[in-house]
């Protein structure tokens, strides 16, 4: 419900303002609700797996099961600066990467020492998103967590005969 009012109204106002928007437009709230699926597309779940997959033997096949349009699957092209609680911090990653993600490590956690070699990468969906369709680019910009990302998600386009099948056109306006 939450991201319907966001698609439909912005980011809001006071708690006043929200409830009147939500029960003037209940309605179209509701067509929305009924209409579209979540679709979770955090790409800093990317600096929790790198650990993991850095340490994997190499090259590594992905595959991403919901994934919604594939955020997940690019772990090797993202920036990422992590600071452990103890011990100097590290930066890995392509530096031109228009995404940076930050990741504090607790515990013995070492950061990693390289990005995974990603061979292979697909992703699975029951309701991908169509990258051609303005709305449906809309009601996935409303649902990413803007707080966690200076810069807008990227969007990628689907380019036949790629490897991964997609290319990165950059942040979305």
């Amino acid at each position: 419900m939450l991201g319907a009012a966001r698609f439909l109204y912005g980011t809001c106002c006071s708690y006043q303002e929200f409830r009147r928007l939500l029960v003037d437009g209940w309605a179209d709230v509701r067509s929305v609700v009924l209409a579209r699926a979540t679709q979770t597309n955090e790409v800093g779940r990317c600096a929790a797996l790198m650990p993991l997959l850095a340490e994997l033997p190499q090259p590594v096949a992905l595959l991403e099961v919901g994934a919604s349009a594939g955020l997940c699957l690019l772990p090797d092209r993202y920036r990422y600066r992590y600071q452990p609680e103890r011990g100097p911090g590290r930066q890995l990653g392509p530096p031109q990467s228009p995404v940076t993600l930050t990741c504090e490590l607790r515990g013995d956690t070492e950061p990693p020492t390289g990005l995974p070699q990603v061979a292979w990468r697909a992703g699975l969906d029951l309701d991908p998103v169509d990258i051609t369709d303005p709305d449906a680019i809309r009601w996935l910009e409303t649902l990413v967590l803007l707080i966690r990302f200076a810069p807008p998600a990227p969007v990628f386009q689907e380019v036949e005969g790629s490897s991964t099948g997609r290319r990165l056109l950059g942040p979305s306006a």
